[in-house]
């Protein structure tokens, strides 16, 4: 599931044109269409985010250097689930 998941964030990273960047706060909102699962076991996806952007090449690695301050996390019902990204650079 890893591995697939990095691909897909990777691919979208490149699609999107995202700019490289040197550090960032993130802001997840995580869209869900039910509430079987527990917050915890959605959010773990956020490693495969970073690993994803990382083999996009628009973050050089996801240490403490490249992220900074605070990852915050929100949660949306919707009709799909799905996962919105802002990213702050700076």
């Amino acid at each position: 599931m890893k591995k697939e998941a990095t691909e897909i964030v990777s691919a979208e990273a490149l699609k999107q044109k995202i700019k490289p960047f040197k550090s960032a706060q993130f802001i997840f909102i995580w869209h869900r269409k039910d509430k079987r699962s527990d917050k915890d076991n959605i959010t773990f996806m956020q490693k495969y985010i970073f690993d994803g952007l990382v083999k996009a090449g628009v973050m050089e690695n996801d240490g403490w250097e490249q992220i900074k301050g605070s990852i915050n996390h929100y949660f949306d019902m919707d009709n799909e689930n799905g996962v919105t990204i802002i990213i702050l650079e700076g």
